[in-house]
C-alpha cells in the first residue's frame, strides 16, 4: 500500500499464554523449574502466526474448545482470529471476535484498535474514531492508534484534528516515518507547504528510499518556489518508481 494512501496497522499480534507452557518464574517460586512445554504450544503459534488465515482460524476455534469455559484469556484468541477473518476480507466476522473479545476484557486496547481498523474498511468513520479514542484512552502511549486515529481524521476531511494525531505520533515516536510522511500531507493540502516540506524531509532522512516522500516533496519544493530542488526530487523518485506520477495523479496529487 502507498503511504500517502494509508498508514493504518493491523495490530493483533498475540502472545498466547496457555496452561502448562514454559513462564518466567514469580517471586513466590523463584526454585521452581520451567514448566515443561504445553500440547497446546503449536496450536497458539499457529493461531498466532500462521500465514494461512484459514489455518489460524482453525487453530484459534481449537484453542477455544480446548480451554475451560470463561477462561479469561480467551479474548486474545478472539482478537488473533478477528485479524484472520479480516485477512480474509470476511470483515463483518472480524468485527464479531472484536466485539466478543471486548465484552470479555473492556481494557483490551488491542482489540479497539482492531475494531476501528475493521470499521474504517467499511467507511464508519464514527465508529472507528470511537473506538481509537477507547484505545488510546487504555494505552495513551500508542502511537500507532494516534497516526491511525489521525489517518480517519484525514480521510473524512478533518485535518486540522489530524495533525494533532500525527503530532502527538510524533512526540511520543520521534522515529515513526509514517506519522511524519502522513502529516506532511495533511499540511500540503491545507497549503501549508514549509511545514509539509519539513515532514517530508525529516521522513526522508529516516527512509532515504521512499519513492512517495521524495515525490511529495518535490511538489511542497516547487510551491515554495525551490524549483531545482523539486526537479531533483522528482527525478529520484521517477527512479525509485516510474509510475509514481501515475499513481500519486490516482489520489490527486500532482
Amino acid at each position: 500500500m502507498k503511504r500517502c494512501q494509508g498508514v493504518m496497522v493491523l495490530l493483533a499480534g498475540l502472545v498466547l499464554v496457555l496452561p502448562g507452557s514454559l513462564m518466567a518464574q514469580t517471586a513466590t517460586s523463584q526454585t521452581t523449574p520451567a514448566q515443561a512445554p504445553s500440547p497446546l504450544d503449536p496450536i497458539a503459534q499457529a493461531c498466532a502466526n500462521d500465514p494461512n488465515p484459514d489455518r489460524r482460524i482453525a487453530a484459534c476455534n481449537q484453542l477455544i474448545g480446548a480451554l475451560p469455559k470463561g477462561d479469561p484469556r480467551v479474548y486474545r484468541i478472539l482478537d488473533a482470529r478477528g485479524v484472520a477473518y479480516f485477512s480474509k476480507g470476511e470483515v463483518d466476522h472480524a468485527i464479531l471476535d472484536y466485539d466478543a473479545a471486548i465484552k470479555l476484557n473492556p481494557r483490551d486496547p488491542v482489540a479497539y484498535n482492531n475494531r476501528a481498523f475493521a470499521h474504517f474498511a467499511q467507511s464508519q468513520l464514527d465508529l472507528a474514531i470511537q473506538d481509537y479514542n477507547s484505545a488510546i484512552a487504555i494505552a495513551p502511549k500508542d502511537s500507532v492508534a494516534y497516526t491511525n486515529r489521525g489517518y480517519v481524521y484525514f480521510t473524512a476531511g478533518m485535518q486540522g484534528q489530524a495533525i494533532q494525531d500525527f503530532s502527538t505520533a510524533i512526540k511520543i515516536s520521534p522515529q515513526y516515518i509514517d506519522a511524519y510522511h502522513q502529516r506532511g500531507v495533511a499540511y500540503y493540502i491545507l497549503g501549508k507547504y514549509a511545514p509539509a516540506y519539513a515532514d517530508f524531509n525529516s521522513a526522508l532522512k529516516l527512509n532515504p528510499k521512499e519513492a512517495d516522500s521524495y515525490y511529495l516533496r518535490s511538489l511542497a519544493g516547487r510551491k515554495l518556489g525551490r524549483l531545482s530542488d523539486a526537479d531533483r526530487d522528482l527525478a529520484t523518485a521517477r527512479q525509485l518508481d516510474p509510475h509514481i506520477e501515475a499513481e500519486m495523479g490516482k489520489i490527486g496529487l500532482k
